[in-house]
């Protein structure tokens, strides 16, 4: 669901919906759940349909009326809700094993019939072999040879520059990091994360607090844009499968990392950097996926790091490329650029 928030204006440099929050009203069935959740809940059904909002939402000109229920087809998606919790509650124990996505796989109407013609099938059938995998200790070992430093406090301050491409077009951009904080600019507006807040600012609207679910969405996006290191990989990550990214070989690590949160790592198999974070969100309807992609890996003051970073989001305006001209480690940041301006 396009989502009429302050990170999603600051992300797209959409400066007119500035500050304009989105009121939840009408829900029935995921009462439970964060404003941030909700809206990637409502994110996941679109992507799994393969439409817009206003496909079960009623449309007012600009606006849309997401609390109306004068579609049929919001009515439709409600029981399909339905019968996705009550699937999983009483089949898989309430974990989100059948989403929207397992039936409709981007169209509004699923396929029921098998494909014809088929191939003969091959009797008995073959029996699947399980490769040999490295050990969860090597393949971790081969990333902090090939990432260098282990001095992870040095990335924790950090700045750095280079360029952001989106939906809405590129544009130059900045990051600082320091202890825990935020900030992210560009020449249309600046977005801040604190331990405690966050703020937005951008030229035709000013400066404003963000509520909850901004603040939410920007932690997320935040959390999966930081840098992976060798000492980030929990100990007891399983490594699951063998696989490919563009014709190259890569070991995968899953680990949970906190309630109902669970990442992916994929290592290449031959040069050992990380090349893809997958970070997989469980909510009643589903798990809710953003990737992130690693390329373009150089020496910065004794690590190696990647100066290429795409992030792909079930909510497409929010997926983003960015190449990074400049990092620096370690570097000086004053707190002041994390303070609200006064008004």
């Amino acid at each position: 669901m396009k989502r009429l928030s302050v990170i999603f204006a600051l992300l797209l440099g959409a400066a007119q919906v500035f500050g304009q929050e989105q009121g939840f009203k009408n829900v029935q069935l995921l009462k439970d759940l964060t404003p941030g959740q909700l809206g990637d809940a409502m994110d996941l059904m679109r992507a799994s349909l393969g439409v817009g909002c206003d496909y079960c939402h009623e449309r007012k000109d600009k606006d849309i009326d997401f609390a109306s229920d004068a579609k049929s087809e919001k009515k439709t998606a409600r029981e399909m809700i339905r019968i996705v919790l009550d699937t999983n509650d009483k089949f898989f124990n309430k974990r989100p094993v059948v989403t929207c996505n397992t039936c409709h796989r981007g169209s509004t109407n699923p396929v029921g019939l098998v494909s014809l013609p088929q191939a003969v099938p091959v009797f008995p059938t073959p029996e699947r072999k399980r490769p040999t995998l490295p050990t969860r200790d090597e393949i971790v070992a081969k990333y902090a040879a090939a990432f260098g430093k282990t001095d992870k406090s040095a990335l924790s301050t950090i700045t750095m520059k280079g360029t952001r491409k989106t939906a809405n077009g590129e544009s130059e951009i900045e990051v600082s990091r320091k202890d825990g904080k935020m900030r992210s600019s560009t020449p249309a507006a600046t977005m801040v994360l604190t331990t405690t807040s966050g703020w937005s600012s951008n030229k035709q609207n000013g400066t404003r607090e963000m509520n909850a679910e901004q603040r939410e969405q920007l932690e997320e996006q935040n959390h999966a844009l930081q840098f992976v290191t060798p000492e980030d990989v929990p100990a007891d990550a399983r490594v699951v499968r063998k696989d490919k990214i563009n014709d190259r070989e890569v070991y995968v690590l899953q680990s949970s990392i906190a309630p109902k949160v669970r990442q992916r790592l994929y290592f290449d198999a031959e040069n050992g950097l990380l090349v893809r974070r997958v970070l997989l969100r469980a909510l009643p309807i589903g798990d809710i996926p953003t990737e992130v992609d690693y390329s373009d890996y150089r020496d910065v003051g004794g690590f190696k790091l990647p100066h290429t970073i795409e992030l792909e989001s079930a909510d497409p305006y929010l997926s983003s490329t960015r190449h990074f001209s400049e990092i620096h480690p370690n570097a000086k940041v004053d707190d002041k650029i994390f303070e609200m301006p006064k008004s």
